[in-house]
């Protein structure tokens, strides 16, 4: 975690839901001045549940251990579309494809999903490299535009 992450956004409380991590989390959470939350025998779901519910901000940025954020704007980017009133939610269109991935991580993020059924079913949820769309339901991924539906 770095300073360069959180550059941009107003008003932000950090609230690191630790479900009993055993490399240097908590010193660097702290270090940060974040709120922990949790206790060692959370699973990752149930500590979002904690989190969310120490969470005091209008909006809630749920970011996984496995998550790789690629750039130091990245909140300010997923937050952006919350000036739309109409906005509820927000998700990146696509994962990020990075060449030195395993091949499995490679796999999904090519295909938009981790699991093959839901391309069979035209239910993935981010951009499909095989299709060309973000998604097989004929949703657009913005008002008014099916380019990628």
């Amino acid at each position: 975690m770095n300073t360069g992450i959180i550059v941009g956004v107003a008003h932000k409380v950090i609230v690191i839901a630790n479900g009993g991590s055993c490399n240097s989390t908590v010193e660097i959470a702290r270090e940060f001045g974040c709120l922990l939350v949790g206790k060692p025998e959370r699973t990752g779901e149930t500590g979002k549940a904690w989190g969310i519910r120490e969470a005091s901000g209008e909006i809630i940025a749920l970011v996984d251990s496995d998550n790789q954020l690629d750039h130091h704007y990245w909140l300010e980017q997923v937050t952006a579309p919350f000036h739309d009133p109409e906005i509820a939610g927000s998700e990146p269109l696509e994962y990020a494809y990075r060449r030195n991935d395993a091949p499995l991580t490679s796999y999904c993020t090519l295909m938009g999903m981790n699991d093959p059924l839901c391309y069979s079913l035209n239910n993935y949820n981010h951009f499909n490299a095989i299709t060309g769309r973000w998604n097989g339901l004929g949703v657009s991924s913005t008002p008014g535009d099916s380019s990628r539906a």
